[in-house]
């Protein structure tokens, strides 16, 4: 797979899939439980390639070696996430979810509003796997509040240290060597907006305002969490009323 977008131009480092569900599943509706190739490159842009889609928007069905011939003049080559979910929603799916290297289901929107909600998540959200950050899917716009109330516990070298979100300052090397802050605890719950966006310190409870737009990622102060054990649930809350 990694070969197939490399040849599209696209380096990838990790593949996962990406979901729509209505409400109410008919198999008769042909796009009920629509699902699609969802792809991070090196840069941690995601991009969905979706071969159905691709596939419905042609005047017929064309065979396979036709349908996924056409490369990189395919519409759905390299569509950012939020627009696919955009076109999903636009089709009658209301709820989204992402696996694979991703999250645990999450509903596109808890109150039906793109600007306001409440959800959970989990950090990691499948396993720890060498990875710092984790998309959470919320799409926030820039000067919005956002409350995280997190708990859990995390081992960062499965070994007989232990720590909450607000992180552990018992080894100074981790600190120094091994977190993007030495000055916040190592593994403690941070977060940013967008992908290149600057680490927020959240701890076991902050509430901030955005800096930007973009989506949420929530991740820990830990350059090599591989070793990781445990994991952190954070209550993520967002609008105008936070």
């Amino acid at each position: 797979m990694q070969d197939i977008f490399a040849g599209m131009g696209i380096n990838s480092q990790s593949i996962g899939q990406i979901g729509g569900e209505m409400d109410t599943y008919n198999p008769l509706n042909v796009n009920s439980d629509h699902g699609a190739v969802l792809i991070r490159d090196n840069d941690g842009k995601e991009y969905v390639f979706d071969a159905w889609a691709h596939a419905t928007m042609r005047d017929t069905l064309s065979p396979l070696d036709d349908l996924y011939g056409e490369g990189e003049t395919s519409p759905f080559n390299g569509m950012p996430k939020n627009e696919w979910t955009n076109l999903m929603k636009d089709e009658g799916y209301t709820t989204f979810f992402e696996d694979g290297f991703l999250a645990d289901p999450i509903p596109a929107s808890v109150d039906d509003s793109e600007s306001n909600g409440c959800t959970e998540f989990k950090v990691p959200p499948t396993g720890w796997a060498g990875e710092s950050w984790f998309n959470t899917g919320i799409s926030i716009l820039s000067g919005q509040n956002i409350s995280i109330v997190a708990t859990g516990t995390v081992q960062p070298n499965s070994g007989s240290i232990s720590c909450g979100p607000d992180g552990t300052y018992e080894v100074d090397y981790w600190l120094t060597d091994y977190s993007y802050r030495s000055d916040w605890g190592h593994d403690s719950l941070i977060a940013r907006i967008g992908a290149e966006g600057l680490p927020i310190f959240i701890g076991s409870n902050a509430t901030f305002t955005a800096p930007e737009g973009g989506e949420l990622w929530l991740g820990v102060n830990d350059k090599d969490p591989g070793n990781n054990a445990g994991l952190y649930v954070a209550k993520v809350c967002w609008g105008d009323d936070q």
